[in-house]
C-alpha cells in the first residue's frame, strides 16, 4: 500500500479486498500508520470488508454430512461446521446414540435442527449463558400444534394462528358502526436467529406483513398503522409476536399465506 507507483498501490488494495473479511484481524489500526495515503487505503479496505462481513454473517450456514449419524456426533458436527453452540449434555446416552439421517444435499442449520426434532423425542431452547441451544429429552409427546415454519437467511420464522374470535373493536368512522363485533384472527410469530448471531432489535410494521387466504383474499390488519420495535435480548428467547387481522364477512379462512419483510439490527 506504500509502493512507489499508483498501479502497485491499487493492485495491493484490490488483492486485500479479494482475500475477504478474514484479513480484517491482520490490518493495523489506521491511526498507527505513518503515511496519510496508507491510512486512507486501510480505512477504505476495512470499511468495505466490514460491510461484506456483516452481509455474509446473516447468510444461513449449511451442514454437509453423509449417512445416518448418532445424535451426539451429529450435534458436534453441526456445531463445528456452523459455529453454533449445541449442548446435548442433558440428553440420556440412549438418545445420544440414536441415528439421525439428514435429508437434502446441504441442509441449512435450522433445517437440520428441525429434522432432528422431527425424528427424535427431543426439544431445544436457547440458553443465554451458553449463547447456544440446549437440548433436552421429552418425557411425553406434546399435543401437536399447527404451525408453519419458514426460513430467511440465518433466521427461522414460525407462525401459529389462533382460532378466529368475535370481539367488539373500534373502527374508523364510516367503515363499520362502532362496537359491532368483528371476526378477528390472531397471528403469532416467533423469529429466531442462528445462535452465533447477536441480534438486538426486530422492526416491522403491520403494513409490512401480508396475510392471504387460499382464495387470495387479503386480510387487513386490525391496526394498519401499528409498528413494532422488539428487543431480542441477543437472540432467541423472546415471546411470540402477535398481530391481529380482520376477517371480512363471508370469508372462508382455511390455509393462509404469509409474506412480508422485517428488519433486524
Amino acid at each position: 500500500l506504500s509502493a512507489d507507483t499508483r498501479g502497485q498501490r491499487a493492485a495491493a488494495e484490490k488483492r486485500l479486498l479479494e482475500l475477504g473479511p478474514q484479513v480484517l484481524s491482520h490490518l493495523p489500526a489506521p491511526e498507527l500508520l505513518p503515511s496519510n495515503s496508507v491510512r486512507d487505503a486501510v480505512r477504505r479496505i476495512r470499511g468495505e470488508l466490514e460491510r461484506r462481513d456483516a452481509r455474509e454473517s446473516v447468510l444461513p450456514t449449511t451442514v454437509n454430512v453423509s449417512g445416518a449419524q448418532p445424535l451426539g456426533e451429529l450435534l458436534a458436527e453441526i456445531g463445528r461446521q456452523t459455529e453454533n453452540v449445541l449442548d446435548g449434555s442433558a440428553l440420556p446416552p440412549e438418545l445420544l446414540s440414536k441415528p439421525v439421517m439428514l435429508t437434502g444435499a446441504t441442509p441449512t442449520f435450522w433445517q437440520a435442527i428441525d429434522q432432528i426434532v422431527d425424528q427424535l423425542p427431543v426439544r431445544y431452547a436457547y440458553d443465554a449463558s451458553l449463547r447456544g441451544l440446549k437440548f433436552q429429552a421429552l418425557r411425553t409427546i406434546p399435543a401437536p400444534v399447527v404451525t408453519a415454519i419458514g426460513y430467511s437467511g440465518a433466521f427461522r420464522i414460525e407462525a401459529t394462528v389462533a382460532p378466529r374470535t368475535l370481539r367488539p373493536v373500534r373502527v374508523q368512522p364510516g367503515v363499520q358502526p362502532p362496537g359491532l363485533p368483528r371476526n378477528l384472527l390472531r397471528l403469532s410469530l416467533r423469529v429466531v436467529p442462528e445462535p452465533r448471531l447477536r441480534p438486538l432489535f426486530l422492526q416491522f410494521s403491520a403494513r409490512d406483513l401480508t396475510v392471504r387466504t387460499a382464495a387470495r383474499v387479503e386480510l387487513p390488519p386490525l391496526s394498519p398503522d401499528a409498528s413494532y420495535d422488539i428487543a431480542l435480548s441477543e437472540g432467541a428467547s423472546q415471546s411470540p409476536l402477535q398481530v391481529d387481522y380482520v376477517i371480512p364477512e363471508g370469508t372462508t379462512v382455511g390455509p393462509l399465506e404469509l409474506g412480508g419483510r422485517m428488519t433486524c439490527t
